[in-house]
């Protein structure tokens, strides 16, 4: 997590206009690393992300507004016949990381993951009925931790850019607490602060619809 926080800086001052798609990126390649221990899944871990959201949005297909349509046959429903094929491949390429981590795992390469906590825990005991759903359910981990994240970081973005006295404020504070270092987890309870600056944030902005 602090490795990729320092690259996607480096990239913010880079290309500052590109901050948006740098944001998922980052959060993408942390949870790719999390989930399966490979940071370059990120690109179409994120992709994939994407597809499932607008698919479940109102701004996605049509059936989502008019839900009638989505029964009408198949062969006549081009919503049904794109959507199982986003479903389908995003499947098939979520079993294909649980596979990769078994054959990694046989032979001695794999680093510790969500995956293969799952698979070396399964034998013992395990809700999930199988490779199918168990691939699934780790890959959905990994879809929902990228916009989760970058949506409030974006957020936080935005509240400093209109909030100029606060982030001089806040940046004040971590110079004083950290000397010079980036901060971490450790340093929270001394930046009260940030703390407080984040929390309004999620406030402000919070992450789902329901959240106001």
């Amino acid at each position: 997590m602090y490795h990729e926080a320092k690259r996607w800086l480096v990239r913010l001052l880079e290309r500052p206009d590109n901050f948006q798609f740098s944001l998922e990126d980052m959060a993408s390649k942390v949870m790719c690393q999390l989930t399966w221990d490979d940071p370059s899944l990120s690109e179409y871990c994120t992709k994939s992300a994407w597809g499932l959201l607008t698919q479940m949005s109102p701004a996605g297909p049509i059936t989502n507004v008019f839900t009638p349509l989505w029964y009408l046959p198949e062969i006549m429903n081009p919503w049904k016949i794109a959507e199982r094929k986003r479903h389908d491949e995003q499947q098939d390429w979520w079993m294909r990381r649980l596979i990769e981590t078994r054959t990694n795992m046989e032979t001695g390469q794999q680093r510790p993951c969500f995956s293969r906590q799952y698979l070396e825990r399964s034998e013992k005991r395990s809700s999930l009925s199988g490779d199918h759903e168990a691939s699934c359910v780790i890959g959905m981990i990994a879809l929902v931790g990228i916009f989760t994240v970058a949506g409030p970081l974006s957020y936080w973005l935005v509240s400093m850019v209109h909030h100029p006295t606060w982030q001089a404020i806040v940046q004040k504070e971590i110079d004083e607490q950290c000397q010079g270092r980036m901060p971490t987890l450790d340093d929270a309870p001394r930046l009260p602060i940030l703390r407080a600056c984040i929390k309004e944030t999620m406030r402000w902005r919070p992450n789902v619809p329901t959240g106001r």
